[in-house]
């Protein structure tokens, strides 16, 4: 019942904006303000005891409108209303969070449905990623399990849409909170490679890139435009689980640019001029991703920084302080595999003979 209340509130602000010109841009901003928010306290306690895991107000409607018969009624009365004012950007952001659950569960041409979801929620992914936010992560887990689907819902979706589909779930999969089966990017490229959706539209056509390069040309375009040192960070950590797809299911224009962005954020200066963090990242992602010719990188690399005397001292001291330990102790455990559990379990027994002689000192 709380939820149909919900729905007709959306439905009845929907009709007032629809009948008043005067004010129709702050209605519908506040429509959309208030599907964005976090569920109250006291709404919480009325809701449907499966839809106690929506944090926000547009993921409990999305879900009553897919699984709900009454609410996949009001949804077909909402939809002419949402696509009356599609030419205002907050109705097609609220169109995006309430329906997208309930649209790919139609049977009717839903193409036009599909496109206006793809550019919302390229916005909508873009905000949470400039504030750091995950407040649309539902709705890109919901987008990323449609296109790696093998069950095929809906027949009018072409390959066109369906492919602005797998560029938008490629360009932000670095970013969000996914389950442990898509943060695997080689296993999120070979579910893809596997949907229904994909062997109907894709795998035929031999003039379109595979998955795996769409996944790395997109990464390389966030990876240009991301300032966030703390979100660039964990992109690159999160692409390592390319490696095995690297280089050889690569096309040569999705290789060069994952490649060059990777050169980029592995040098200092312009034109990004990235911190030391980033650099070493990036060197080391892009020594894993393309292992030939790792070695003649790094001697290029040290070569340019013999050419700056004055930034010896400094290189010196966070070679010898931070990455020789670091390369050591990396190749000590990849060789001896016995050093890391005999170090763990040493460090546990000090930290144990540290907490007893701290309370026998206490009890004295």
């Amino acid at each position: 019942m709380a939820m149909e209340v919900l729905a007709e509130d959306v439905q009845q602000r929907m009709i007032d904006a629809m009948q008043t010109f005067s004010g129709r841009d702050e209605k519908l901003a506040s429509l959309f303000a208030d599907v964005c928010h976090p569920i109250d306290e006291d709404a919480w306690s009325t809701l449907p005891e499966e839809m106690h895991g929506c944090t926000f107000y547009y993921q409990a409607l999305s879900r009553f409108f897919e699984t709900d018969d009454t609410g996949s009624a009001m949804a077909g009365e909402l939809l002419p209303l949402f696509t009356a004012l599609w030419d205002t950007a907050d109705v097609r952001n609220t169109f995006t969070l309430l329906m997208h659950r309930w649209i790919f569960v139609q049977e009717f041409d839903i193409c036009k449905c599909i496109n206006v979801i793809t550019k919302s929620a390229s916005s909508l992914f873009w905000d949470d990623l400039l504030t750091i936010q995950t407040r649309f992560q539902s709705l890109f887990i919901h987008l990323a399990e449609q296109i790696t689907s093998p069950l095929e819902t809906n027949l009018t979706i072409d390959g066109t849409i369906y492919l602005n589909l797998v560029r938008l779930t490629s360009r932000f999969v670095c970013y969000y909170d996914v389950p442990p089966e898509e943060k695997d990017l080689t296993r999120f490229v070979q579910n893809m490679e596997r949907s229904a959706w994909w062997q109907r539209c894709v795998g035929p056509d031999e003039d379109i890139s595979g998955a795996a390069s769409i996944i790395a040309q997109e990464v390389s375009h966030q990876l240009e435009h991301i300032r966030s040192e703390e979100v660039l960070g964990e992109c690159l950590l999160r692409m390592r689980s390319l490696a095995p797809l690297c280089p050889h299911d690569l096309d040569v224009h999705a290789r060069i640019r994952l490649e060059n962005i990777l050169h980029s954020l592995g040098s200092p200066g312009g034109p990004l001029y990235p911190p030391r963090g980033i650099r070493m990242r990036a060197r080391n992602l892009n020594d894993q991703l393309f292992p030939k010719g790792r070695y003649g990188r790094g001697i290029v690399h040290l070569s340019f920084r013999l050419l700056n005397p004055y930034m010896w001292p400094v290189s010196l001291a966070h070679f010898v302080g931070v990455q020789a330990p670091s390369l050591v102790w990396t190749w000590t455990v990849e060789r001896v595999p016995l050093v890391a559990t005999t170090v763990k379990r040493a460090s546990g027994l000090v930290k144990h003979l540290r907490t007893g002689m701290m309370r026998l000192l206490g009890r004295g």
